[in-house]
């Protein structure tokens, strides 16, 4: 079963949204600032699981994924 992984920073924010709290200009750059880095986050993990299943798999997976690599950063 996947978990989903939230930073804590954006969890923080959410809570004060949530308990009505006003949200200053700063604290509203951090939220942004730490969504960005939780992307950041996810980004990597999929590089990961990508590297793993190119390692591991068999070859046509390996292929696969280099095409559609291709395709992408073109």
């Amino acid at each position: 079963m996947c978990q989903r992984v939230i930073a804590p920073s954006v969890v923080a924010v959410q809570e004060l949204r949530r308990s009505g709290t006003e949200i200053t200009d700063d604290l509203e750059e951090e939220y942004y600032m730490s969504r960005l880095d939780a992307g950041l986050f996810t980004l990597q993990l999929i590089d990961y699981i990508m590297l793993d299943v190119c390692h591991t798999g068999p070859s046509s997976v390996c292929c696969t994924a280099h095409y559609i690599h291709s395709i992408v950063y073109r």
